[in-house]
């Protein structure tokens, strides 16, 4: 399936934490790039060259971004926070009993660790999925999204 041709011009960008950017896609000759905005969004969650993420449409021109660090291979802290209307100072996300959604759904885990690896997971959920490497050039320019996505 391929989904980069029929994405809206304007796109939404979500990290874990809830906050989401909006991206402008640029339709080329070889391909589909987020260029409008997608500076702001790396420059604002801090992405180094090597990190790599998770890219998850789950809704019409929605994706949620999971973003592992370089160095540990895991989510960062950081990506948990969320921060206050005009303020710098960021507030741990803490999920109050408003938000709790019982499964309903029984689990059976042999190891007990809970821990279930995605990084390298395609169509998570039923919701198509794509892994990329962060590179200077996404650093410093657009990102290109993938031509079979």
């Amino acid at each position: 399936m391929v989904h980069g041709p029929t994405l809206p011009v304007q796109c939404r960008l979500v990290m874990p934490n809830g906050v989401g950017w909006t991206v402008g896609l640029v339709r080329m000759e070889n391909g589909t790039r987020f260029q409008i905005g997608w500076r702001e969004f790396v420059d604002d969650n801090i992405f180094k060259h090597g990190d790599f993420m998770t890219i998850s449409l789950v809704d019409v021109g929605t994706f949620h971004i999971k973003r592992y660090d370089v160095s540990t291979g895991v989510p960062p802290l950081t990506d948990d926070y969320v921060y206050a209307p005009n303020d710098n100072v960021p507030t741990t996300f803490v999920a109050t009993i408003d938000d709790y959604q019982p499964s309903y759904s029984d689990t059976d885990s042999s190891d007990d660790s809970g821990y279930e690896d995605d990084h390298d997971a395609l169509d998570l959920d039923g919701r198509p999925t794509f892994t990329v490497t962060v590179t200077a050039s996404h650093i410093a320019r657009t990102f290109e999204v993938p031509y079979g996505f």
